[in-house]
């Protein structure tokens, strides 16, 4: 099992549920509460979920963020939960992962993932 120190969601800004345009409002992308929920139970990080990175700083990107709890998870595992979602864009889904001891995120492209499965 690797250890994962953070985990960042970038959406397609167009990718938002109507009606809820408040930055950082859950409600916006209903596949980021599954997300939140697979994280918390096997990314030993009941007390956390993700944040909305953007909020105040409106940048031209939707992106959320978590740091995850010590003992990290299975990548693989969570790759494939990532490819089974429903996503509405995955063309404009990207999952950045960094692990215990990188110097930098690894990215992988929900559309080449679901392509994987």
């Amino acid at each position: 099992m690797s250890s994962i120190d953070s985990v960042m969601i970038s959406l397609g800004l167009e990718d938002t549920v109507p009606g809820c345009e408040e930055a950082g409002d859950y409600r916006e992308y209903p596949i980021l509460a599954e997300i939140n929920t697979w994280l918390q139970d096997n990314a030993n990080a009941k007390d956390r979920e993700l944040f909305n990175v953007d909020h105040p700083a409106s940048l031209q990107a939707d992106i959320w963020a978590m740091s995850t709890g010590n003992g990290g998870f299975c990548l693989d595992e969570f790759l494939e939960f990532l490819a089974k979602l429903k996503w509405r864009h995955p063309e404009w889904a990207q999952v950045f992962i960094m692990q215990e001891h990188d110097e930098r995120f690894t990215v992988y492209n929900i559309n080449e993932l679901v392509g994987r499965i």
